[in-house]
């Protein structure tokens, strides 16, 4: 049996809508990664920015838990982020860059 057997082709259903940031256990995560990643993912909604597993893990560690957790549950729920919170973790991602 396939792991994926029986999971939706659509992320229409999905919690998280994105799946592109690295695992953190993988190799480390390189710089030239988060550039790519914000690149190609700054002008989208911010529950598709932020809407993958292992960026809100690496959140954890860049800022806190707790703002990560706020941010997953904003995710869940489709509410808004606050504008503040987009611009520090932007900001605290550029600086890694």
């Amino acid at each position: 049996m396939k792991i994926a057997s029986g999971v939706s082709k659509t992320n229409k259903f999905a919690i998280l809508k994105n799946n592109e940031f690295p695992t953190p256990n993988r190799g480390g995560i390189k710089k030239s990664i988060h550039r790519e990643y914000l690149n190609k993912n700054f002008k989208k909604p911010c529950s598709i920015k932020y809407g993958d597993l292992n960026l809100l893990v690496f959140l954890c560690d860049l800022i806190d838990t707790q703002t990560a957790n706020e941010l997953a549950r904003r995710i869940e729920s489709s509410s808004q982020i606050d504008p503040s919170v987009d611009e520090l973790i932007s900001k605290k991602m550029q600086a890694l860059i």
